[in-house]
């Protein structure tokens, strides 16, 4: 299932939406729980979730309904679809990790029908906790992981590239909030791609849940984050 926190800005995202009769493009679907949960908020008509991670997408085709298709994909190539062939897009907590997001954004404004809508959530800045753990991360692999270079996205930038883009309609807010984690594995998810054996990736585990002692509450794991909602109008 997807984090309680991300259903929570996906489910705020999407009030009021109705997509009984559009096709939905969901980038960054993950294993499909949310995608789910966003099709039967909207009763959407059909939706199409892309995702590169192929372990996290062959869960999401368990999903048995004939209106959801999961592919395996990179957001950063999606040529594949032809232009105008999508009524919506929908972005939940994930552009914010796409190496160059005025390529998606690009893309995202050619896929889209006339008057077509995007929907993009994403968290515009690293909390103290992500930072941490990108710093324990590079402690623990040394030179197997590197720091990530992702070219960094704000409300302000968004703003500025869907207008030079040709967007027609432009709504952007962002919300400071804060999120409660059970644990270490509901804050940052356990991922396997750093190519470590068993032994030595429940290690690397065990000292990032160490190192966290001191952002941990009566509610869980603390942290602030700054959320940029934005609706997009092609």
């Amino acid at each position: 299932m997807a984090g309680k926190h991300q259903l929570q800005i996906a489910l705020k995202s999407i009030k009021g939406i109705n997509w009984s009769n559009k096709k939905v493009l969901d980038i960054g679907c993950s294993n499909g729980s949310l995608t789910y949960e966003v099709f039967k908020k909207t009763n959407a008509k059909e939706i199409i979730g892309i995702d590169l991670d192929k372990k996290r997408i062959k869960k999401a085709k368990e999903i048995k309904n004939k209106k959801l298709t999961f592919f395996v994909m990179d957001a950063n190539d999606i040529s594949i679809f032809p232009g105008e062939s999508f009524d919506a897009v929908f972005s939940n907590m994930t552009f914010n990790q796409f190496f160059d997001s005025n390529k998606v954004l690009k893309e995202i404004y050619r896929l889209l029908k006339p008057k077509g809508l995007a929907i993009i959530n994403f968290n515009q800045e690293k909390s103290e906790v992500r930072i941490e753990i990108e710093k324990q991360k590079a402690k623990f692999l040394g030179e197997s992981y590197k720091l990530s270079k992702k070219k960094k996205i704000s409300a302000n930038k968004l703003k500025e590239e869907a207008q030079k883009i040709g967007f027609s309609k432009i709504k952007i807010k962002p919300k400071e909030d804060i999120y409660f984690f059970e644990s270490v594995d509901d804050l940052m998810g356990k991922s396997k791609d750093f190519g470590l054996d068993d032994k030595k990736y429940e290690l690397l585990w065990q000292k990032l849940e160490k190192g966290f002692e001191k952002y941990q509450t009566k509610k869980g794991y603390k942290e602030t984050w700054n959320i940029v909602f934005a609706r997009l109008v092609k």
